[in-house]
């Protein structure tokens, strides 16, 4: 990646980051599922939030393959 891209540590952690979004985002609606208390603004977060949570795993996964991989000692 270029000198101004994140670095390996920051995009594995934006991974994680944006694989807990969409897992707590499925959490939510089955929770609320199950309670009898969906809401249709659930939509709204799910289109909003996901849509995020996707992008931040692409941008994430995309410098991964771009940045070199650290010296093995």
């Amino acid at each position: 990646m270029s000198k101004y891209g994140p670095s390996r540590g920051e995009a594995i952690f934006f991974l994680i980051f944006g694989i807990a979004l969409i897992v707590f985002f499925v959490v939510g609606v089955v929770v609320s599922n199950v309670t009898d208390t969906f809401n249709p603004a659930w939509v709204e977060v799910g289109l909003f939030g996901g849509g995020f949570a996707v992008f931040v795993i692409w941008r994430s996964v995309k410098a991964l393959r771009n940045s070199p991989r650290p010296p093995e000692d």
